[in-house]
């Protein structure tokens, strides 16, 4: 079944089907108009979905909640502040798990000058404040379940080594190379269902994609080998421009345009979506 942002489909409530856009921009001019303390709400309990719901962040709703095809989202989102008594949403801030593995026998990759500077990237932008940045280096496959729970994020980021065939290089015990295939890594970035996002900046990622977007709304892959360099200013772009505010398709642009201006290389970038996704509206940032 799709996999649709909230923000932007037809939802069925009581056998009527309205676009959520109108309820929205109702809801907003009635709280524009009310006193902070009884502002309006969207009540979607007993909402039917037919395809996996994500919602949005933010200034249209402070809560959040995720449901399956067939299932059914139950969450209040107010909009503007909270009656007295409900329970304070968190502000929205946006993980991204940088993820890394350079093992020992493989060619030797400068991840720590990719993750300095997409650091760099997320402190220089318009909305950088509101993307967290966690690191977890020299992963191995033990790792990932415990990372993933951990920091429960929105965007998965792999800086590493890719195979033709499919598979991430992560680490074992010695620092040698240990295939992850993609159905392990689809089954582990699924069990908490936070990921919005995967970004595999590693040679031959593409491949991935397919198993991927059982669990995520969207994956960007390399189609072939990619050059240290290139990755390196690849990911700078792309961070500094979705940090600032923009979609993950400008967001790619900017990355590909930034590794050509930067390395003088074109980037076999390849953003794949799920069904019903659309990458040209898909942001991160909430604008408050």
């Amino acid at each position: 079944m799709p996999r649709v942002n909230l923000a932007y489909c037809t939802i069925t409530n009581d056998s009527v089907k309205y676009p959520i856009e109108a309820q929205l921009t109702e809801l907003a001019r009635q709280a524009a108009a009310a006193p902070a303390v009884s502002r309006p709400l969207f009540d979607n309990r007993g909402l039917r979905v037919e395809g996996s719901v994500y919602q949005a962040t933010g200034n249209q709703y402070n809560f959040s909640a995720h449901a399956t095809g067939g299932g059914t989202a139950s969450a209040i989102n107010y909009l503007g502040m909270p009656p007295p008594g409900a329970p304070l949403a968190a502000p929205g801030v946006v993980s991204i798990l940088f993820l890394t593995a350079n093992p020992l026998d493989m060619p030797r990759l400068r991840l720590e000058q990719e993750a300095r500077q997409v650091s760099a990237a997320l402190r220089q932008a318009r909305f950088g404040a509101q993307f967290r940045l966690a690191q977890q280096w020299a992963v191995r496959s033990e790792d990932l379940l415990d990372a993933l729970l951990r920091e429960r994020p929105s965007i998965i980021h792999f800086a590493g080594h890719g195979s033709q065939e499919g598979a991430l290089y992560l680490e074992d015990a010695q620092g040698r190379s240990v295939p992850l295939v993609p159905a392990a890594l689809a089954a582990l970035v699924g069990v908490t269902g936070s990921a919005r996002c995967v970004v595999l900046n590693a040679c031959w990622t593409d491949t991935l994609a397919e198993a991927l977007l059982e669990s995520v709304a969207c994956v960007v892959g390399m189609g072939e080998a990619v050059a240290d360099e290139t990755a390196v200013s690849f990911a700078t772009g792309f961070y500094r421009a979705l940090a600032d505010g923009e979609s993950v398709a400008v967001a790619i642009a900017a990355g590909q345009a930034e590794a050509l201006a930067v390395g003088g290389e074109e980037t076999a970038v390849q953003l794949r979506a799920a069904a019903g996704v659309e990458p040209d509206l898909m942001r991160f940032h909430t604008d408050t």
